[in-house]
């Protein structure tokens, strides 16, 4: 007797359980942004662009990113002495503490190679390629102590954590470490263009910005597989290149410097070989896949001498998603529910559940699609409109909960574009 969909998925969960017993809880802005992503790349999922698909473009963000980078930017320039501008500065973290702000571009490209079959098994390939930049800024209250001279200061100086340095309210740190006895002729002279630029907290009771800024690349080939009926899933190999910075910035150095957010002469971009595998199952209208992406199977080369560690890693991302297909007079309605994990989050952060009703016409190349998501933080609303060759997509992800680890969740708004053949 053969095992029916029902098995299959109760396995899935049980072996997912049991790899993510203990439950790692978002503690930093890196964290943080990591369940976000995650949490978009759901929305990205449940829009799988298929062979056809040539070129996508969306992004997320919310509303007001930019003005609350503007206004941080313009604080330096507040009328005054210092004083003056260390007010503006705390009244201005005080305003937005915690709050998160972000912002997501990404560029996909596809091109479709062409199909066969082998040992039973049709072999659907595609070369795919991409870009996409992430920007999260968290702004909370939380003491600033030596351990975090690391993150005040450009990462070249990472040597400055072991001067033995001591936390003097207000003082300029890059000075500070050129006073100490740890540093050479050399590397005071390469620090003196950063004197007047970071500084200690003048209050402790004052938040700090958290900015964390990553780009990544990949290329590489994609190929779907479908055995039979019931079997599919999918293989890709490609090249994941990333690079990121996480940065605390206080009070006194956002009155005292316009470019506070300095990003690092030395990138820590690491590149590596890495593969998705995706294995589903379809019985009737009903249909169940679990996937792991980003598994590293090999560095290709690294900056970690020069640049130091990726912040964000590179732990596999696992997925278990299943749907329900069945039509309601002229429509389509499809029921979904899933969850994903990666070690920055705990498990039940990935938990997800909605319904898509669409109507479609001419092999489903012309229609209209709706959709409500419900996950632990938002509730998402999703209105798509497919044109032949050409897909819009708009997203609104509205939170349910007025606070979440100290932090208030923000809207979030997003918008994809994309060309197929």
């Amino acid at each position: 007797m053969k095992p029916s969909i029902k098995t299959y998925i109760r396995l899935l969960f049980l072996v997912v359980g049991v790899v993510y017993l203990a439950e790692a809880q978002s503690a930093n802005v890196v964290d943080r942004y990591t369940l976000l992503e995650d949490k978009f790349r759901t929305i990205e999922m449940l829009r799988n662009p298929g062979h056809d698909f040539f070129i996508d473009i969306s992004a997320w963000l919310n509303a007001d990113v930019q003005d609350v980078i503007k206004e941080a930017e313009d604080l330096s320039k507040t009328p005054g002495d210092t004083n003056a501008k260390i007010n503006a500065a705390q009244n201005f973290l005080n305003k937005y503490n915690k709050t998160e702000q972000t912002l997501r571009v990404n560029l996909d490209f596809g091109i479709p190679i062409f199909s066969f079959t082998a040992f039973g098994i049709k072999f659907i390939p595609d070369l795919r390629f991409g870009f996409n930049l992430g920007f999260h800024l968290g702004i909370e209250q939380r003491t600033i102590t030596i351990a975090d001279v690391a993150s005040l200061v450009p990462a070249q100086f990472s040597e400055i954590a072991s001067c033995g340095l001591s936390v003097v309210a207000g003082a300029d740190i890059v000075q500070q470490y050129i006073d100490a006895a740890c540093s050479d002729a050399t590397e005071e002279a390469a620090a003196q263009q950063y004197v007047g630029k970071y500084f200690w907290p003048t209050s402790g009771n004052v938040p700090s910005l958290f900015p964390y800024i990553k780009g990544e690349g990949h290329a590489g080939f994609l190929v779907n597989w479908i055995k039979g009926e019931n079997w599919f899933g999918h293989v890709n190999l490609y090249a994941l290149g990333r690079s990121d910075v996480a940065l605390t910035v206080t009070a006194d150095t956002l009155a005292r410097s316009s470019d506070a957010v300095d990003l690092p002469k030395e990138d820590n971009t690491t590149v590596n070989a890495t593969s998705d595998i995706q294995v589903g199952y379809t019985q009737n209208n009903m249909t169940g896949f679990v996937a792991i992406n980003e598994i590293k199977m090999a560095t290709v080369t690294d900056n970690k001498a020069k640049g130091g560690e990726v912040n964000y890693g590179f732990d596999p991302l696992i997925r278990l998603h299943g749907e329900y297909e069945m039509e309601l007079a002229f429509f389509d309605l499809k029921p979904f529910a899933g969850v994903h994990k990666r070690k920055a989050y705990g498990f039940s952060d990935g938990l997800y559940a909605g319904a898509e009703l669409g109507a479609y016409v001419w092999e489903d190349r012309l229609g209209l699609m709706v959709r409500g998501m419900l996950d632990t933080e938002h509730f998402t609303f999703t209105p798509r409109a497919k044109l032949w060759f050409a897909q819009l997509e708009y997203n609104l992800k509205l939170p349910i909960k007025s606070e979440i680890d100290g932090v208030k969740p923000s809207s979030l708004h997003s918008l994809n574009f994309r060309l197929f053949f």
